[in-house]
């Protein structure tokens, strides 16, 4: 219960902020129309925006903050695999490379003799680690929805 508390806590925070300091103007601000065009897309990133903070926090409970961030350094892996089912985005060879020295680098840097992580702060890191990347692919794709509508 308490990370999804914390989360809640900070989502509410983040709000107050953002509503403090957003200057909305009449073309900015979403209408109903956009929620009603995109409801299962919509509704799909919010459930990722969701998971991917609940298990991340999740998984600091039993898991390292450096290991935590090192599991995240693998982010593009599952962007670039998430767009290319999502959007048929063919990566190039440079960017496939690139990928794969970070991922590489990533798993090189995880401390192995120091190794205090517990099986659910891994599957809750990497569970994060997906629904941040859906929820960026899951973007994407929406503002390319956007574009070919214009």
């Amino acid at each position: 219960p308490y990370p999804i508390f914390q989360s809640f806590v900070d989502s509410v925070i983040g709000s107050i902020y953002t509503s403090v300091f957003i200057r909305v103007t009449r073309k900015s601000w979403p209408n109903y129309g956009d929620l009603l065009a995109y409801p299962l897309t919509l509704s799909c990133m919010a459930v990722f925006y969701m998971a991917s903070i609940v298990c991340n926090n999740s998984s600091l409970i039993s898991l390292s903050l450096s290991v935590n961030q090192l599991i995240k350094g693998c982010n593009p892996l599952p962007v670039m695999l998430f767009s290319f089912l999502l959007l048929r985005i063919m990566p190039s060879l440079p960017a496939c490379a690139t990928v794969a020295v970070i991922v590489v680098g990533t798993l090189i840097a995880i401390p192995m003799k120091d190794w205090s992580a517990s099986a659910p702060g891994l599957v809750m890191a990497l569970l994060s680690l997906l629904a941040t990347a859906g929820r960026q692919s899951l973007a994407q794709y929406m503002m390319r929805r956007d574009d070919q509508a214009e």
